[in-house]
């Protein structure tokens, strides 16, 4: 079972406990223990259900503030929840209510968290305010992505006003394109900020190869969710899909 397969399992699996939960059953509610299911120790726990996994391993998992919930991290991006003995799996995102009416999602939280742990900034190609930095903006791109093309048009309005401008390589089409092959020469170029400003022009660039970080800024936006670009993630956590023009993009960027 690939991830694919996983998350559409466990979509359906949620769903009939959500329907269950809502509906009641014929049996009352038990826990894992009155099951005679003792929670498994988290290495355990990992063990079984990396079985259910092909070409994507779980790499992280964490104990959800929710009793006996798990949250699992695929190689590719994707996460899902299991119990903590194992038996249900499902996908989505949990929320805590904070207050009579606010909601806090813990999962995007979490996601976030990752995000900064894992990002290296060093890996990104960065383009940075002359006077003081008063947020910075890490951005997926695509040099032939329109949107992208005009961001980077307008890069000076975002300098100007103190955001520093991080790109990470998400080429839109995967791995098996000449695009990708392009962005990896990009990040191997002799000045990478040159060759970014030249593709996304339109105009020529030199081709290059060296170890590069294309794969793991792909990796990254599968963690957030990335399905287009640009994507953008300011350094307080919040993320937009597609152009945010730089005045609201300061004024997103307050605390």
């Amino acid at each position: 079972m690939n991830s694919e397969l996983l998350r559409r399992s466990c979509t359906l699996m949620g769903a009939a406990l959500v329907a269950a939960s809502a509906w009641g059953t014929s049996e009352p509610e038990t826990t894992p223990e009155e099951r005679g299911e003792e929670p498994l120790p988290l290495g355990e726990l990992i063990t079984l259900l990396n079985q259910l996994m092909v070409g994507g391993k779980i790499v992280d998992a964490y104990q959800t503030t929710v009793p006996g919930l798990v949250e699992f991290h695929l190689e590719d991006g994707d996460l899902f929840f299991a119990t903590d003995d194992g038996r249900y799996l499902f996908t989505g995102e949990v929320y805590e209510r904070v207050g009579k009416n606010s909601l806090v999602n813990l999962t995007d939280t979490r996601r976030q968290e990752r995000f900064f742990r894992l990002v290296d900034p060093n890996s990104s190609i960065s383009f940075r305010p002359e006077g003081e930095t008063v947020a910075v903006a890490y951005v997926f791109t695509d040099y032939t992505c329109g949107y992208c093309r005009a961001l980077h048009k307008n890069i000076d309005n975002y300098l100007s006003r103190g955001i520093e401008i991080r790109y990470l390589a998400y080429p839109r089409g995967g791995k098996q394109t000449q695009v990708y092959q392009d962005m990896v020469s990009i990040w191997c170029a002799d000045d990478p900020k040159d060759a970014m400003t030249e593709a996304k022009r339109g105009r020529e660039f030199a081709r290059a190869f060296c170890a590069h970080p294309v794969d793991v800024h792909m990796k990254l936006g599968g963690l957030m969710g990335v399905r287009g670009t640009p994507t953008i993630v300011l350094d307080n956590g919040r993320t937009f899909p597609g152009l945010v023009r730089a005045k609201r993009l300061l004024q997103e960027a307050s605390p």
